[in-house]
């Protein structure tokens, strides 16, 4: 059997010395900001100009219309309208099964449109 070569010597790995990176964008003093070209200088004299004009008064508002209460009410009127006629219809014929189940899909609607509305759909 032969014998294995010898294994080359482990290499070491790290990361460069800080003094070997040169820095790129050395600050230059000829462009440090002087007084009058300060961002944050100038940002405030933005904040006093806009306020001396009233540009951040605000005015109040008048109530929104609340659209889900007419459009609750037009589905609602619509839907068990139709569940009202089944439901009718199964009483003047007898059926109790059109009867109870018209009945039952009116409760379901409401209620499950009423939760549509005002617990997962925001204000419109």
């Amino acid at each position: 059997m032969a014998a294995d070569p010898p294994e080359p010597p482990r290499r070491h790995f790290n990361l460069k010395p800080k003094d070997a990176f040169g820095r790129a964008n050395a600050p230059d003093v000829a462009q440090t900001p002087s007084a009058g070209h300060d961002v944050v200088t100038w940002r405030q004299d933005a904040i006093t100009f806009d306020q001396k004009a009233g540009l951040n008064n605000l005015k109040p508002t008048g109530a929104r219309p609340n659209g889900r209460r007419r459009d609750f009410l037009i589905l609602v009127g619509i839907v068990d309208g139709f569940f009202a006629a089944l439901a009718l219809t199964g009483f003047m014929k007898g059926n109790a099964v059109l009867l109870g189940g018209s009945l039952i899909g009116m409760g379901l609607f409401t209620v499950t449109l009423a939760w549509v509305m005002w617990g997962v759909m925001s204000r419109y």
